[in-house]
């Protein structure tokens, strides 16, 4: 107990110092510039539009009257469309029995509720365990940034997570700028049963203010020695017309029952720009 009370009182004052000596200086804009990075085109070492242009109609020209090969290739046009959508249901319902298949993975209600927090036993009722996670964020004294995160785990050895950001930035004006960045994946558990280690890796969907792509990363959560918990997570997502956003996150915790507590760095990056700073962060273990 009283190391977890030591522990609490230096995330409090690590959090404190981490905002008094950051730049207090104005960072006017920089959602915005974010922003403007994430959406800026890629380069492209293409030809100019114009000669891509006058290629096409060169070869509008002289293909225009010849009503066979339309019609030749709207037939392999359909028959590749119909065969990449049986590929594609077929792999969805193999998936779907994968994931919701109880092959006897289990977990226990919270870390060190008892010795090992991923196990096997296939003689017990299935459960759908998880953690919810609360955030807050201070990147400088007029941006912060609040996060929820939710993870449910399946007895497949499959886990639901799914997460949502939202930043605040008062600019010199007055105003307020906003950025939303959400989440959504299906991952796999890599690491082994019978350990307090937690390894997932897998692909979802995200959005960045409304630029959707595709979303791949890994996450760690390792339950080293009680109370304590070490996390860590790497994230990219194809999202804008950019190279897309890296997201980095480490933190490390301490657990008082099903309740965790942490303090921790998370940045976002993206083509020159990015918005980092430490948080803390309230988990519940259900």
């Amino acid at each position: 107990m009283r190391r977890t009370l030591c522990f609490l009182a230096a995330l409090v004052l690590s959090f404190a110092l981490s905002a008094s000596v950051c730049d207090k200086a104005l960072a006017d804009g920089k959602l915005q510039k974010f922003k403007e990075a994430a959406q800026a085109q890629k380069k492209s070492s293409s030809k100019p539009k114009s000669d891509r242009r006058e290629k096409k109609e060169h070869a509008e020209d002289i293909f225009d009257d010849d009503d066979d090969d339309e019609e030749y290739e709207g037939f392999w046009n359909q028959f590749f469309g119909e065969l990449f959508a049986a590929m594609f249901t077929a792999m969805g319902e193999a998936v779907k029995e994968e994931v919701f298949t109880d092959h006897g993975v289990r977990y226990r209600a919270f870390p060190y509720n008892k010795d090992s927090y991923v196990f096997h036993a296939c003689d017990k009722i299935p459960r759908a365990p998880g953690v919810l996670r609360t955030q807050y964020q201070r990147i400088n004294p007029d941006l912060y940034g609040l996060t929820w995160r939710l993870t449910l785990r399946m007895p497949s050895g499959w886990d639901f997570a799914c997460a949502g950001t939202y930043y605040d930035e008062k600019l010199r004006s007055g105003d307020h700028d906003h950025l939303n960045f959400t989440r959504m994946r299906l991952n796999r558990l890599c690491s082994p049963l019978g350990t307090n280690l937690l390894v997932r890796a897998g692909l979802g969907v995200a959005d960045l203010h409304g630029s959707s792509g595709l979303d791949l990363g890994a996450e760690l959560d390792w339950f080293f020695h009680k109370p304590f918990t070490l996390r860590a997570g790497l994230n990219h997502s194809f999202v804008g017309r950019s190279r897309g956003v890296t997201d980095i996150d480490v933190a490390f915790g301490v657990m008082a029952g099903p309740f965790e507590f942490s303090l921790g760095y998370r940045g976002l990056i993206t083509k020159g720009e990015q918005i980092d700073g430490v948080y803390i962060s309230i988990g519940f273990w259900f």
